[in-house]
């Protein structure tokens, strides 16, 4: 995933979801639902950040520039990491280098009306 601004990780009614904010785009977004009632330990790794803030329930990472992410599930480890951008090239190149995990799915968030 490219060109990602922030995060927003969440928790609520067993439920826990991660939220990417596109750079320039932070009313708009994608979220990756995980399992219910399956508690994760979620890391972020190696990606600069501006500042964290923390409102119930959820964490929001802002990043210093857009960056490219990978997400990656082993067990109940969830393990959000920074890509450099030659590391997303040589990845678009060799499609056995994409991991695209089948549990998560990706949609739009519900906006409020």
């Amino acid at each position: 995933m490219k060109d990602v601004g922030g995060i927003v990780l969440g928790v609520m009614d067993n439920r826990s979801w991660i939220e990417l904010l596109y750079e320039g785009d932070l009313r708009g977004g994608k979220q990756v639902d995980l399992p219910a009632g399956v508690l994760f330990d979620i890391f972020v790794e190696e990606i600069s950040h501006m500042c964290t803030i923390y409102e119930h329930p959820r964490t929001i990472i802002y990043f210093k520039g857009p960056s490219a992410l990978e997400i990656v599930r082993d067990g109940n480890r969830i393990i959000v990491r920074g890509r450099s951008n030659d590391e997303e090239q040589s990845s678009q190149r060799s499609a056995a280098k994409v991991r695209k995990p089948s549990e998560f799915t990706m949609r739009s968030p519900k906006r409020a009306r």
